[in-house]
């Protein structure tokens, strides 16, 4: 084999290493897997699962890099342009962190498994890959368009509101008022928008 299809052949591995780490660390939680379950999942040997990734803490890190990295629908980057108007623009938002949730809903149980988990690199890893730079940019949107509201905690309730209406969704279904359109993307983020928009909005008018 050339060098060129060895190296292929070590990034494919990687990738499938990595899909199996993300489904068992989400499914199982961090502390539940281990590295000879992860070898088993993938059909390698534990000597050539540590031939890749060198120790559990690393392939945890890479598992969330990766997971973040080829998530559908990577939502900060698709939204509207600055011409579009301040409800579109947040609207465009929240629905596009609806649809990732939606879309990799393995991914949103791996993000709170890291970001409560009692190992301090693992958090900041989930702070530094994931949630640093997608706040901030949220924070800087909301501050242009609600300059009246604190950017930190209105970032906070826009996330923590997609977050637990997602996670909230095998619980919701069995109440009676249940609907299938609950787990639309498109008529969660409507729904938000529309609780936003009563509260939010309202309380200033003249904001740009």
């Amino acid at each position: 084999m050339s060098v060129s299809g060895e190296h292929a052949g070590r990034e494919s591995m990687e990738l499938h290493i990595l899909d199996a780490a993300k489904r068992l660390f989400a499914r199982n939680g961090f502390d539940k897997v281990s590295m000879r379950d992860l070898a088993h999942e993938v059909g390698i040997t534990p000597a050539a699962l540590y031939h890749h990734f060198p120790n559990k803490s690393n392939l945890q890190v890479m598992a969330l890099r990766h997971a973040h990295e080829s998530t559908p629908a990577a939502a900060l980057n698709r939204l509207r342009s600055e011409d579009a108007g301040r409800e579109e623009r947040l609207h465009e938002f929240v629905l596009r962190l609806c649809e990732r949730f939606h879309e990799d809903p393995e991914f949103l149980l791996l993000l709170e498994r890291a970001m409560l988990h009692r190992d301090e690199e693992l958090r900041d890893a989930f702070w530094h890959i994931i949630l640093e730079k997608n706040f901030q940019g949220v924070e800087a949107m909301v501050e242009r368009l609600v300059p009246g509201f604190d950017k930190h905690m209105l970032t906070t309730f826009l996330f923590s509101l997609v977050v637990h209406t997602c996670k909230t969704e095998p619980i919701r279904r069995k109440l009676p008022s249940y609907r299938p359109e609950h787990d639309d993307p498109a008529y969660i983020a409507g729904q938000i928008m529309k609780l936003l928009r009563t509260n939010l909005f309202a309380m200033d008018d003249t904001a740009p």
